[in-house]
């Protein structure tokens, strides 16, 4: 699969009580804060990869020949911009994406952020990485890696969908290169655990967390498995597993990777197995 790194990442930045500007005085570490803070940038870094499982699944159903509009738009990436907001409303944290290429001047990365951005560029086997800001917030980044699927919108800039030059007459987020695959085996395995985050127990779990999160059902309750009508993974959790999730491990890069995707995806075969078993009662 084609693959392109974007110079963009996924960055939540929070204050922790007992946090100071980097320039402040060193104080003796307080084990409790240190506990406290332990446990928060273990949720900053489950939801952040949570939201970006979510975008690479997104991703994966644009069709090869599909027309790309502003309705794929609101399919496809909407969905990620809308939790990204409901965690920062949820938790306090600035949670956004961050691009040196930016196509939402919202997005434009701040100095700091430039910084992190840099490094991703350099060590294609960095996935994430904790810094902070010059006010002493923790900034957490994520590095976004984008599917040949999204150089539709991200590609040359001449063959930019209608919706994307009307509404962004400045859009610095095109001209990237297709047909580029990870050449390392370090940014193969890095790309693939992103890939292998979205299937298996954890996969399940953060289907049905991001389906409550976006308010939508886990599934029909008359047609459960969509036997009898369309697939709609927009109103049912389950549906995703079908459009989405089982076509992941066929994009993998490396065999270790697909051998351990056949059993996350048999340990969500039984659940789906299960579940059958149950609300047939």
């Amino acid at each position: 699969m084609a693959i392109r790194t974007l110079t963009l990442a996924l960055v939540a930045s929070l204050a922790f009580a007992g946090c100071a500007p980097s320039d402040a005085p060193e104080a003796v570490p307080d084990v409790a804060v240190l506990n406290n803070q332990s446990a928060v940038e273990e949720r900053v870094e489950a939801e952040i990869a949570s939201i970006d499982s979510l975008r690479i699944v997104q991703a994966a159903s644009i069709q090869a020949d599909e027309e790309v509009t502003g309705e794929t738009f609101e399919r496809v990436c909407k969905p990620v911009g809308i939790r990204a907001k409901q965690l920062a409303s949820e938790t306090g944290w600035t949670v956004r994406q961050a691009a040196v290429k930016y196509r939402n001047p919202a997005n434009e990365a701040s100095a700091t952020e430039q910084v992190l951005i840099a490094q991703f560029e350099a060590d294609p086997a960095l996935r994430d990485l904790w810094s902070a800001t010059p006010d002493g917030d923790r900034l957490y980044a994520r590095r976004i890696n984008v599917d040949a699927s999204c150089l539709a919108c991200h590609g040359a800039q001449e063959s930019q969908p209608d919706f994307i030059t009307q509404k962004y007459p400045d859009d610095r987020a095109h001209s990237f290169s297709a047909g580029i695959a990870p050449e390392t085996l370090e940014a193969k395995v890095v790309q693939d655990a992103d890939r292998l985050d979205a299937i298996g127990a954890i996969g399940v779990a953060r289907c049905f967390a991001t389906a409550g999160a976006m308010g939508s059902s886990l599934f029909d309750s008359d047609d459960p498995f969509a036997e009898n009508r369309p697939l709609d993974d927009t109103r049912f959790a389950v549906d995703h597993f079908t459009t989405k999730l089982f076509k992941l491990p066929e994009m993998l890069n490396t065999a270790a990777a697909r051998a351990e995707a056949e059993g996350r995806v048999d340990v969500m075969r039984r659940f789906l197995s299960d579940l059958s078993t149950e609300v047939s009662v």
